[in-house]
């Protein structure tokens, strides 16, 4: 947790440091492991500090420019793109 450490970073600062560990992309338990709660990531999102991605899953608002690889990568890293995959995603 960030607050424990001795720093006086604001909820967004927070948020925005779990998003540079978690190569841009981080879910509610990477949040909450931060110290953050589900209430202060929900108005992080509705603040438009957070981008919500999908149920649980959020990027930085700054951050516009992940590419649909990144997603995938995070959404299921254990993904192999085969033929018909890899043509749609090239």
């Amino acid at each position: 947790m960030y607050e424990e450490s001795g720093d006086d970073m604001t909820k967004a600062e927070i948020a925005k440091k779990v998003l540079s560990e978690k190569n841009r992309i981080a879910d509610t338990g990477d949040f909450l492991a931060a110290g953050l709660s589900r209430s202060d990531v929900s108005r992080l999102a509705n603040s438009g500090v957070l981008v919500r991605i999908r149920h649980g899953l959020y990027q930085s608002a700054e951050n516009a420019d992940i590419s649909e690889a990144e997603y995938l990568a995070r959404l299921i890293p254990e993904g192999i793109l085969c033929v018909g995959s890899a043509l749609f995603s090239y």
